[in-house]
């Protein structure tokens, strides 16, 4: 019988600037004395593995040190194991031709999703959100400033929404940058987005290794209790 796991997808919710190197422990785990938690090293980590690490831990707070690209496979072995369930063929098929007859293009990098005029003549108001380009989570704590003037920044909560007021004499030498570790970095210009809401999209940069904290995410309720049944009725 295939396992199933008790976890729907991991994602990086920080990193921090500790060094691997300096930290005390073997080439497994190490502790950090910043955060007072133990690291682990899963940079050797076949993809079952840091699955099946995880899903045994994922109730606790858990340090790692991993890529972007081991979360990416990770998250892409987790959807494969998630069941399909085809109770509407007609609305399937539907989307089916749709996705045929119009290709499925990339998401811009960012959007304007509403205008509204400037209240204060002295200063412009961005307000939006930043997602994961691949799952449309939030990205909490991504940083949000100006590219020429970074002191006027903010960064997203934990829904991923951001507001940030510039003065109007900068706004118009300034682009807007939508930055997090892990992801590449993305640049507006300040004049199509100011005095708007927009919605940024970000997609992981699969090329470095990070120390971080590592968020695991459990499916919902319903989809817990199912797999739970089908386990009992397969046995």
């Amino acid at each position: 019988m295939k396992k199933r796991h008790n976890i729907q997808s991991i994602k990086m919710g920080f990193t921090c600037n500790e060094d691997w190197s300096r930290m005390e422990g073997d080439d497994r785990q190490r502790a950090c004395e910043a955060c007072q938690q133990i690291v682990y090293n899963f940079e050797e980590y076949s993809t079952q593995e840091l699955i099946d690490f995880l899903s045994a831990r994922r109730k606790q707070r858990m340090c790692g040190r991993l890529s972007t690209e081991q979360i990416a496979a990770v998250n892409r072995r987790l959807a494969a194991e998630r069941p399909k369930i085809n109770w509407r063929p007609t609305v399937a098929a539907a989307a089916l031709t749709a996705m045929l007859s119009c290709g499925n293009p990339e998401k811009p990098e960012y959007r304007v999703t509403e205008r509204y005029d400037q209240i204060n003549p002295t200063e412009v108001v961005v307000r939006g959100v930043v997602l994961d380009n691949e799952t449309e989570d939030p990205i909490i704590g991504a940083s949000i400033f100006l590219s020429e003037d970074p002191q006027f920044g903010v960064d997203t909560d934990l829904d991923g929404l951001f507001e940030l007021k510039i003065p109007s004499l900068i706004a118009q030498q300034n682009n807007l940058v939508a930055s997090y570790l892990g992801f590449e970095r993305v640049e507006m210009p300040l004049n199509e987005v100011h005095n708007s809401s927009i919605r940024v999209n970000m997609s992981e940069d699969e090329s470095e290794m990070y120390n971080g904290y590592v968020l695991i995410q459990e499916p919902p309720a319903h989809i817990q209790a199912w797999n739970a049944l089908k386990d009992m009725f397969s046995k």
